[in-house]
């Protein structure tokens, strides 16, 4: 991240943004939803930024962050919303058969 910073200041002086745009500003979701699709598209992988954002937050709530403040990065306001990513999946309830813990 520091070495972003710094490159990004050379390259957009006084730009308050983490990512600029080009012509001043910052970069479009919808930029970055296409950026996201052409990198999956060279991986060979059907991805997009919904599958990223899942796959954070689930990661969150697996390394221990507790439901509020996962709600509140996600800019969730109800909790509900949230605990859609507290639901095991399907790996992680085999992993547990496995270890006999049900």
């Amino acid at each position: 991240m520091k070495a972003w910073l710094e490159e990004k200041e050379k390259k957009h002086p006084g730009n308050e943004y983490l990512f600029p745009g080009r012509y001043g500003g910052h970069i479009t979701a919808r930029y970055v939803e296409q950026l996201v699709k052409d990198w999956g598209r060279f991986a060979r992988l059907e991805i997009h930024p919904h599958v990223l954002r899942h796959t954070a937050a689930t990661n969150m709530l697996e390394t221990g962050a507790d439901l509020v403040t996962v709600a509140q990065i996600l800019g969730h306001s109800n909790l509900n919303e949230t605990a859609i990513y507290t639901k095991p999946s399907t790996r992680r309830m085999a992993e547990a058969l496995e270890r006999g813990e049900v």
